[in-house]
């Protein structure tokens, strides 16, 4: 078990160039601990007793206002830590954190994780050089996604999630409300049910209740190579509208 664990801490981008010594004692320092869906793991504002690695399920960081409104921050997905910016800021958790889905994650003490890091600065200039890189790949994403269309990001999204050897197996870890499926894709939730229906009408796609199955993944990945803002079958309204001036 305790090698497991050192295992899946050594996956994640965090502590991926952290030797053996150090992740035995980061291992030391946590346990896995088993979330149910819609289940709040910590609120905002709270003291950040520890930081978290996403085993398994969903997570969705979140601020409400003064009105209990929410506004979805991000979700973070299995392999995924979250919270260890409010460790070193040592101001509390700045979002709320809740399970999406049943969840399992790696919980690590805060204070002991501080503790040891102070005791060994190089683990320190490891984790700063993967949080560098770890940013300059999201900005990279947050670029890609703005040249995206909305078509693109959420084939884009629904195929990064599904299992190429259960090719038929629904797509595990998606929020089942259609609400927080668009604020993870960053699609307005018309625009998601547009996407979704267009999907299922080419037959790219079947769905079933919450649950989206990928009928054709060869041809769902062709489209989000192109990029292209129609779907195939559908012609670029300037091109259909030059062709119907010529023969008016």
């Amino acid at each position: 078990m305790v090698g497991e664990l050192n295992r899946t801490l050594a996956a994640t981008p965090l502590l991926a160039n952290t030797g053996g010594e150090h992740l035995e004692a980061i291992g030391r320092l946590s346990r896995s601990v088993g979330y149910g869906e819609d289940e709040l793991i910590f609120h905002e504002g709270e003291p950040c007793g520890a930081f978290f690695l996403v085993e398994s399920g969903l997570i969705k960081l979140f601020v409400t206002n003064n009105r209990d409104q929410q506004k979805i921050i991000e979700f973070i997905s299995p392999g995924e830590t979250f919270a260890e910016a409010a460790m070193f800021s040592g101001q509390g958790y700045p979002v709320s954190a809740l399970a999406v889905t049943d969840s399992r994650l790696i919980r690590i003490d805060a204070f002991g994780f501080t503790r040891y890091v102070h005791q060994h600065p190089e683990l320190a200039w490891s984790m700063l050089s993967q949080l560098s890189r770890r940013s300059h790949y999201l900005i990279g994403q947050i670029r890609q996604m703005s040249l995206q269309g909305a078509r693109s990001q959420v084939a884009d999204f629904l195929l990064q999630r599904h299992s190429t050897e259960e090719p038929l197996r629904p797509i595990s870890g998606l929020p089942t409300r259609r609400s927080d499926l668009a604020a993870a894709v960053g699609v307005t939730v018309e625009t998601l049910c547009r996407v979704i229906s267009d999907f299922r009408n080419h037959g790219w796609i079947t769905t079933r209740d919450s649950t989206i199955i990928i009928q054709d993944r060869e041809r769902l990945e062709r489209f989000r190579k192109d990029g292209r803002p129609a779907l195939p079958g559908q012609e670029p309204m300037d091109s259909a509208a030059g062709r119907a001036a010529s023969t008016g």
